[in-house]
């Protein structure tokens, strides 16, 4: 990790690491390393480590000939007696997801539903060639949306000062460090779209953490976490406890990919998230008129509307590093009443 690309790496926890495998058969820099006294200073290399290093070398070595071409090499951690205590437990048990079930102490009451709400803010896959481009890489699935849902008021009762920090680091250093079996991938994710989610200022000492964070994705899964977050944002908004009232929902999306109508001109392709509300003054659709109140309010709807359009707009996407191209896609809301 100390190697990385990434530099300094931003999670140090080795379980869920992964590199290519043309970087992990490089091993000469390595041992050129663990021969002088500057090791010593490397987080979590110890002497015996140290020792062991050229025998490491030659192990993959070895691998590199006697196995089939490795595009990518995940390091996990664990030993024997974990793997022997694992293979104890029910096949149930061990086919659930761990972001799922790490998430699941801090899940509120409608959770669940919240969690479907969001994911139906999604594009689903197109067959479209021209529209494939508008839907979510496969790291955003149902499990994940669903661990977002679990654990997305857990910073709610943070001041404003340090909210989106303390969400930014959550599976680093915070609520979800201690959980295994997460690539680094899942972890930036969710860390990133809990950051978004919180809508709050980053203070200055922790920027180059988000950006060091936003390298571990790729570009695209990248802004799809801002989206992801953003619609989080609205959903908190609208449920600020957490909990659907027993007289109905107070919202619904739907989304769609779009070839064309987004932008002032209404030229644009991107993706069109439609937030149905209650029908305002009493007519069909509007239920018991409990819902009816803060959460139909112009101004407060137009704000959440406003940050989920922004980060379609040009100069807010997103860019791998300073001069190269930016990404993103265009992305319209609006607003109709009657569920």
């Amino acid at each position: 990790m100390s190697q990385s690309e990434i530099s300094p790496y931003p999670i140090q926890i080795i379980n869920g690491f992964k590199v290519s495998f043309s970087s992990f058969k490089q091993t000469a820099p390595t041992e050129i390393l663990a021969a002088t006294e500057e090791v010593v200073k490397i987080f979590r290399v110890s002497d015996r480590r140290r020792a062991q290093t050229p025998a490491v070398a030659f192990l993959i070595h070895a691998l590199t000939l006697a196995l089939p071409k490795i595009k990518d090499v995940r390091f996990c951690q664990g030993g024997v007696r974990e793997g022997f205590l694992f293979g104890k437990l029910l096949m149930e048990t061990r086919l659930q997801d761990p972001l799922v079930t790490a998430t699941l102490p801090y899940k509120t009451g409608s959770a669940s539903q919240i969690g479907e709400l969001i994911f139906r803010a999604l594009p689903k896959p197109s067959t479209i060639s021209a529209l494939k481009e508008f839907t979510p890489p496969a790291l955003f699935n149902s499990q994940f949306i669903s661990a977002v849902a679990n654990i997305m008021h857990t910073q709610s009762s943070a001041t404003k000062e340090t909210r989106s920090s303390a969400a930014l680091h959550s599976t680093a250093t915070g609520l979800l460090c201690y959980t295994h079996g997460l690539s680094h991938e899942r972890r930036a994710a969710l860390a990133l779209v809990l950051y978004d989610s919180c809508a709050g200022d980053l203070p200055s000492q922790h920027e180059s953490f988000l950006a060091r964070l936003r390298l571990i994705l790729s570009i695209e899964e990248a802004w799809w976490c801002r989206y992801i977050g953003r619609v989080t944002a609205f959903a908190g908004g609208i449920y600020p406890a957490g909990l659907i009232p027993p007289q109905g929902p107070r919202i619904d999306l739907e989304v769609r990919c779009v070839d064309t109508g987004l932008g002032k001109k209404g030229k644009l392709p991107g993706i069109e998230l439609t937030i149905k509300i209650p029908q305002r003054g009493g007519g069909p659709g509007s239920g018991n008129g409990v819902t009816e109140g803060a959460f139909t309010d112009e101004n407060f709807l137009a704000a959440g509307v406003r940050r989920i359009e922004k980060i379609g707009k040009r100069k807010h996407w997103l860019e791998r590093e300073k001069g190269q191209e930016r990404f993103g896609i265009k992305v319209g809301v609006k607003i109709v009443e009657g569920l």
